[in-house]
Parts: C-alpha cells; structure tokens; sequence
C-alpha cells in the first residue's frame, strides 16, 4: 500500500529518555504527530522502557494509540567472550504489539539491567527469542544485527574477513526468522551517508533470501531539523567533549529530525515499502497498572535529572 493511502508511522524514533542522545520529549512528540493527523506514535529509547508511561499517557489524552517499544542493546550470548569486552553490543528495535508482547518487552527489560548489564543493560538474542510472544522486532540501525557485522568499522571486530562477519549475520538472521515468523522486518533508513546505503542495500538482499517485508524509518532524535546544533551540545555535555573538535562523538548526519511523510517519498522509488498492516488495537487498552511502575526506574530518574543540568548549561545550548 503506498503512503498516500496510509499514513507513515515511524517505528524509529528517540528523546530525552535515552539519555545524552536525544532533545525533544514525548509530549512535543505526540503534539506534533497529532497535528499532522496521526493516530498512532511510537518510542523505542536506547535500552530503556522508561518514557513508556509518558507515552501512553499523551497518547491517550488525544485518542492516539501508543506503540510501545524499545532500541534494545544485544549481543548473541552472554557466554561469548565478545560479551564480556566494554562497548561490545548492537541495537535491535523491539516494539509490542499487544498486552503479552507488553509483558514478554519488561521481563527482557528486566534481564538486560539485572543480568546483562555491562556499560549498557544487553539481552541475548536466545532470550529475544524465548519471549518473542506479542513483539515484532526489525534489523535497525547501522548498528543493528545487520549493519554492525557487515560495516565491521567497530575496533571490535579488527580481523575479521567480511566472510566470516556475513556468515555470522546469516546465522543471526535465521535465528529470528525462525523465532519471529513474519514478526521479523528488515528496517532501512534513509541517512544519505555511504555507510547507510551499504546497509540497506544488503538488508533488502536479506529480506528475499530469508523471506521478510522491508520497512522505512526515520531515526529521530529531535523534533525539528534547525535542531541539529541542539542535539550535538546534549552530545558534547554528556561525554565532556567540545563542540569545536572535529573528533568528538556527533552524529555524522543532520538528518535526525521527525520527518513528514512527504519526506520519506523518495523510499516508494526504492522499491520499498512505507506501510506494512501491523494490529495495534489491542495496545491501545494495555492496562495503566502495568505501565505505572515505569514512573519510578532508575532509568527516568536519570533522564530527569540529565534534563535538568541540561537547562542550568542554557547558555552552552543557545548555539
């Protein structure tokens, strides 16, 4: 179905609950999405459940329905001895698509912090797979469980051959193809960077061998494009690094905004699909009590008190 039939929705998107990487916060999110019509909105914070109740919570003031989800950070095992370096992981975006889905998205949640926190809280793929029940999960970002192997630019995997770092991908992919069924989506992203196009192309070369639909996101980070500049101070804070250094941690694209629809046109042109039927109704009645407890984590509390030194450093975001 092409875009002008069904609106796009982004299954992609960011704020200031993944903390330090991110600007905007789920009202203004919501706000604007509602404004242009939408009727459902989706988050899917770096490794944390934490902006799930604010969500919901605007969602439901506007009669919007809440996709709940998650940036989960992942390695394939715990017993890997990549496992046990710092910094070693990817990103996979995991969404619920009902009540159980809901349910299976905390208990992996509570894993990744309880178990298989180091730097970041990781699951494994073998327990994404055990509570795959009610989610849906895609290929992600350039770091996700395609683009991080086949890129190969992480110090991590310095010798390695492309060969060996493909099978792995394959190996990955089968595995959630099996455990998912036609829960798995190959997610292409539309950065006008060498690194994105290398990706997507080899996603969509994934998606006819394993037998799975292709989606566009747009990976957001902020709500506007004038706020690029915004973004890259929150970055600079939060790592302690200068704006000015050509060798600091902003991304390498400006493109991190919420896009509109007409935006993502051009994916049409590339042969791939914007819109892909997803049952979301049950979401919409996830029940309050199973939210609520997401109000008090740790994980909030960090973002809030980010976003306050935030506010006491005006002077360094007004760029």
């Amino acid at each position: 179905m092409g875009m002008n039939a069904t609106p796009f929705y982004n299954f992609h998107t960011h704020t200031h609950y993944s903390v330090k990487d991110a600007v905007m916060t789920p009202k203004n999110m919501v706000e604007a999405l509602h404004e242009r019509g939408h009727k459902y909105a989706a988050l899917t914070e770096h490794g944390t459940l934490g902006s799930s109740y604010e969500l919901w919570k605007e969602c439901r003031e506007r009669d919007m329905t809440p996709c709940l989800g998650c940036e989960c950070y992942f390695v394939d095992s715990y017993e890997d001895p990549g496992a046990n370096v710092p910094w070693n992981y990817g990103h996979i975006t995991v969404v619920a698509t009902s009540q159980q889905g809901w349910l299976n998205l905390k208990i992996l949640h509570d894993i990744a912090w309880r178990v298989g926190f180091k730097v970041k809280p990781r699951i494994q793929l073998s327990d994404l797979c055990k509570y795959n029940e009610g989610l849906i999960i895609t290929t992600g970002c350039m770091r996700g469980p395609v683009g991080y192997d086949l890129l190969g630019n992480d110090k991590f995997l310095t010798g390695e051959s492309v060969a060996f770092r493909k099978a792995r991908i394959n190996k990955r992919i089968g595995m959630l193809k099996k455990a998912f069924g036609p829960r798995l989506f190959g997610e292409v992203q539309l950065l006008e960077l060498p690194e994105q196009v290398t990706v997507n192309k080899y996603v969509r070369k994934l998606a006819k061998k394993y037998d799975f639909p292709v989606i566009v996101t747009g990976d957001t980070h902020y709500l506007c494009k004038k706020d690029t500049d915004i973004h890259d101070a929150v970055i600079c804070i939060g790592r302690k690094e200068r704006i000015d250094d050509p060798t600091n941690s902003t991304y390498p694209t400006n493109q991190l905004w919420l896009k509109m629809p007409s935006e993502l046109e051009r994916a049409r042109k590339n042969g791939t699909s914007t819109s892909v039927r997803i049952n979301y109704e049950s979401t919409s009645r996830i029940r309050i009590s199973s939210l609520r407890l997401w109000k008090i984590t740790s994980c909030v509390q960090r973002a809030v008190r980010f976003r306050s030194s935030l506010r006491r450093q005006s002077v360094t975001l007004a760029l």
